[in-house]
């Protein structure tokens, strides 16, 4: 991998703080007692046969001890959410483990794009044109995608990949566009470029140069605006897409760790397993990226 690109962002403030996961353990008490016994030295006279004493057995008794708690009283809602939080935490752990061996495997699918982190000038991955559209994207994506819009499709929705795979050309085309918009309106172009790329990323910075974003929308609503979430079809895909490898990329309420502002519409390629993970957690790409568990 060749070094990466001079950050044209370092201007835009906002850091993201990653909270760990910290278990409760749960201590349980166990009293095990032996019990022996022992018969005392008897004096023999000089007349008698010494006899041996037979030997005693000696028995290992388990004692089992037991504190009734009270169901419903404080101590026991302590030990409860105590228990639940530790099964959590096993099972958070289980599940990262898997998506992280997946991820071993899959490397090339969990490649960071975003303000901090421009694309690598080697990135290099098979392009394919979708059945029955002009548009292009990663090969690795192409059977989910279909197979997604295929299944919502067979539920009376109507979708349209509205874009996919850009090259660097056309996607500093589009943030120019963008901008000169804004300064028309009278910004400067600080000001307007601050602005525009709060959805639209310079040239070696979006997604969509990979191959593995798209943004989809209803056929009925081509709209990339607020108006697109409350459509059956983005509703679908938001509560379905984990399924099929995807992502809501820039979720809601998570703008400052993102850093984009929330598009109901633009879906990342992850796999499976990692999508499932991420959803389960409520993470965003680089949360799951930067967890610790």
């Amino acid at each position: 991998m060749s070094e990466q690109k001079k950050n044209p962002l370092n201007h835009i403030s906002g850091k993201r703080l990653i909270k760990n996961l910290v278990g409760v353990s749960v201590l349980s008490l166990s009293v095990l007692t032996g019990v022996t016994g022992c018969r005392g030295n008897e004096r023999i006279s000089n007349n008698d046969t010494a006899k041996v004493p037979q030997a005693v057995s000696m028995k290992l008794i388990s004692v089992k001890t037991s504190v009734s708690i009270p169901e419903g009283s404080g101590q026991s809602k302590v030990l409860k959410k105590s228990k639940e939080e530790t099964v959590k935490k096993t099972d958070k752990k289980a599940d990262k483990k898997k998506a992280d061996q997946l991820n071993r495997e899959q490397s090339d699918l969990l490649v960071l794009v975003n303000k901090d982190h421009p694309l690598s000038e080697d990135y290099d991955v098979k392009m394919k044109t979708l059945d029955h559209s002009d548009k292009v994207a990663a090969e690795v994506i192409i059977q989910d995608l279909q197979d997604m819009l295929a299944d919502g499709t067979g539920e009376g929705l109507r979708f349209c990949i509205a874009s996919a795979y850009r090259s660097a050309e056309r996607q500093q085309e589009i943030l120019d566009q963008d901008i000169k918009k804004l300064t028309d309106k009278g910004m400067t172009e600080e000001e307007a470029y601050i602005q525009a790329t709060r959805t639209v990323m310079p040239a070696g910075y979006s997604e969509h140069e990979t191959g593995l974003a798209v943004d989809i929308v209803a056929l009925s609503n081509q709209l990339l605006d607020d108006s697109q979430e409350n459509t059956p079809e983005t509703q679908w895909l938001h509560d379905n897409c984990d399924q099929y490898g995807f992502i809501l990329r820039y979720p809601k309420e998570k703008t400052e760790i993102t850093g984009i502002d929330y598009e109901s519409w633009h879906y990342r390629y992850v796999g499976k397993e990692a999508a499932a993970y991420m959803k389960k957690h409520d993470l965003t790409f680089e949360e799951y990226l930067e967890e610790k568990v």
